[in-house]
């Protein structure tokens, strides 16, 4: 399998503040689903949903224009690039060092001003299907790609001159190649098919409609590779023989080779909350302003009137945090769905969702054998807020959300942007169902990706961690006293990365019983940094 390239035309950028004064972040779409591009003249190319879903994602870093010979601008293994997949496709975010990396700096400028549009990345395939391959331009459809190794700011995406809308259609293009290197490349992968599904290889010309038929009539022994593929692997069953005694029959039993995801299982809270990635280390400390002091009239030749600025600090300390899975060899070798790949891969999500539960609970204490916690929002050693800021409510209202706002913030302001509210699912129906006296929707609720949204123009992030305030406790709801929601800057919270989150495979281990095992791990701590940087609800 060969490395492959493809560029991105003018795809959506979106430039910000990351978690330090001297980060920015630029984010977009490294690949799209569903878009039918023509690559050079050879034949037509599509990415399907679903071909992220086991790649390896463990370390991608990321370039411009494919230099691997400069230093990366930011990577997935030290924690400052993030990469997810959404219903559009691949997802990036990157975080650039501008004050201190000068190509960082250049390359946020260059997405600020639009003078960089195009996205590269480079990957293997592990699985797709050729369909029309009697006509010039056949159709290439990517079922799987194994790992991407970069993404690649471009700054001279193929077909520039196109006009297309950003955010409709893409250009995809093979990467600078000529009509001559077209045509071969057109010659190779003709060549590999042949290979891949037993046709002829001598020199003559082939029917590509009729080399589809026998694609499609080939009989292979355990994976089916073909532009028919339904079915990815195939196994016989004796049926055994009727109570009237008729001989047994063997037909075949199918299953798929793809491995259909769960619903994500990670709020986007833990991408919300401040980063610090630190190299080893204890602790950190964190100050805050707790308060200043006002001045005062003063006479002549008399002292000025004190006006003490007052500091704390958040203290966080280092704890250890890790999943664990085996994998026999026969669920790793024998079905034709990639068990392996997903497991890698969700070893990583485990992790990162107990880590979104621990910014909300953690109990920052030390518990036996463990050393740390995190210390969460709702934990009484957040030592940040003050608990006399907390309020109960008993069900959600027509001035619920006002009640939350107006109590947040300092005795000057109201602070709305950008704050959020935190709540459970449940809830946010229960926000749903709140009607005016013509029996209207109350609050305009709006949806965005993954787990967030707006109540009425305020943001709002979901979290299973919570238990919702409108249900009862028999159903699974809170029960008095119980935190429900709480509401405020996401970046009041910091999240310190003491090293990068790794997830390793390893065979030697238990070698002799043919088991894989996967082990993920990360040193962080987490707390409140902010006075009063979260204002917490609990049902009364």
């Amino acid at each position: 399998m060969e490395k492959e390239k493809r560029i991105y035309d003018k795809l959506e950028f979106r430039v910000g503040t990351a978690g330090n004064s001297g980060e920015r972040a630029i984010e977009g779409h490294a690949a799209v689903f569903n878009e039918y591009t023509q690559i050079g003249d050879s034949f037509i190319e599509v990415i399907e949903p679903g071909a992220f879903d086991s790649c390896d994602l463990s370390d991608v870093a990321l370039l411009v224009n494919h230099d691997n010979q400069s230093l990366p601008l930011a990577r997935t293994q030290s924690g400052t690039m993030t990469i997810w997949i959404d219903k559009i496709g691949l997802a990036f975010k990157a975080k650039l060092d501008v004050s201190n990396n000068p190509a960082a700096k250049m390359l946020y400028s260059s997405v600020a001003r639009g003078d960089v549009k195009g996205m590269s990345f480079a990957f293997i395939v592990e699985q797709d299907d050729w369909q029309n391959l009697n006509s010039d331009l056949p159709t290439r459809h990517i079922r799987k790609i194994k790992k991407i190794y970069e993404l690649s700011a471009a700054t001279f995406p193929a077909y520039e001159g196109t006009d297309v809308n950003a955010r409709a259609r893409i250009i995809l293009a093979s990467a600078k190649r000529t009509a001559d290197e077209d045509a071969a490349e057109l010659q190779r992968l003709k060549k590999e098919i042949k290979e891949r599904y037993g046709l002829a290889t001598e020199e003559k010309k082939i029917d590509w409609k009729e080399a589809g038929e026998a694609f499609k009539e080939k009989s292979f022994s355990r994976r089916v590779q073909s532009p028919y593929n339904i079915f990815g692997e195939r196994r016989t069953m004796t049926v055994a023989p009727s109570s009237s005694g008729e001989s047994s029959i063997i037909v075949p039993t199918y299953s798929s080779a793809n491995i259909n995801p769960d619903f994500p299982v990670v709020s986007s809270l833990i991408d919300s909350v401040a980063h610090l990635s630190l190299n080893g280390g204890e602790s950190f400390l964190q100050p805050y302003v707790t308060g200043i002091d006002l001045g005062g009239y003063t006479g002549e030749a008399e002292n000025a009137a004190e006006a003490e600025t007052a500091f704390s600090s958040a203290q966080i300390n280092r704890c250890k945090i890790t999943a664990y899975c085996e994998l026999s060899e026969e669920l790793s070798k024998l079905p034709a769905a990639n068990y392996a790949d997903v497991v890698f891969q969700n070893i990583k999500t485990s992790i990162q969702g107990f880590l979104t539960k621990e910014i909300l609970f953690g109990e920052g204490v030390s518990n036996g054998g463990f050393s740390n916690r995190l210390v969460g929002i709702f934990s009484d050693k957040a030592t940040a807020i003050a608990s006399d800021t907390d309020f109960s409510i008993s069900q959600i209202t027509d001035i619920t959300l006002d009640e939350i706002l107006i109590r947040y913030g300092g005795d000057e302001s109201v602070e709305a942007t950008p704050c959020c509210l935190i709540l459970h699912k449940l809830d946010l129906l229960a926000f749903a169902k709140v009607r005016t006296s013509t029996r209207e929707k109350f609050y305009d609720i709006k949806f965005s990706t993954g787990n967030t949204g707006t109540i009425a123009g305020i943001p709002f992030i979901l979290s299973s961690a919570l238990k919702p305030l409108s249900i009862t406790a028999n159903e699974g709801g809170a029960q008095s006293g119980d935190y429900v929601m709480c509401y405020g800057n996401p970046k009041s919270y910091l999240l310190t990365e003491f090293s990068p989150l790794e997830v390793t495979r390893s065979d030697d281990f238990k070698f002799r019983s043919g088991v894989s095992c996967f082990r993920g791990n990360v040193f962080c701590g987490g707390n409140v940094v902010k006075k009063n940087g979260f204002i917490r609800i609990c049902k009364s």
